[in-house]
């Protein structure tokens, strides 16, 4: 028989969670820059956010809060060209039945094209290959506002 995780039903507590996590890292905003919008990701899908404290590296998650599942992941990021980055990343989600583990790169635009002046919002989109138990590919893609 198969065990599974079990996060509580209420998918109230990974919004409150999140929203959180949200909240309290403008302060860290400071040395870096947040940013948060809509992600679709190796195992989830909904509300994302990042933080990128130093140009080559950051962590995001991702909450899909209609499906109870929460993922975390690492970025490590490369320069490319000024409105260009290309990133690598790891994944690790947990939902309500199962755990899964992934990894994968994309590439980030910035729309401002080094106009500070312009609104801060980045597009993303990615492939990456995860299990959980099941071996799958996915293209991911986000929208993002910078908080700089």
């Amino acid at each position: 028989m198969k065990q599974h995780i079990a996060l509580p039903a209420n998918r109230r507590l990974i919004s409150i969670v999140f929203l959180i996590a949200i909240l309290s890292m403008p302060a860290l905003a400071a040395q870096g820059y947040l940013a948060f919008g809509l992600q679709k990701s190796l195992f989830a899908a909904g509300i994302g956010c990042v933080y990128v404290p130093e140009p080559s590296w950051g962590i995001g998650a991702v909450a899909d809060v209609g499906a109870d599942k929460l993922a975390v992941r690492p970025l490590f990021r490369f320069d490319w060209k000024q409105d260009w980055k290309t990133y690598l990343f790891g994944e690790l989600a947990v939902g309500e039945r199962k755990a899964g583990i992934g990894a994968g790169g994309g590439i980030e635009w910035d729309m401002r094209q080094g106009n500070p002046s312009r609104t801060p919002i980045s597009w993303n989109l990615e492939l990456g290959i995860g299990a959980a138990p099941e071996i799958h590919f996915e293209l991911g893609f986000g929208i993002l506002w910078r908080i700089e």
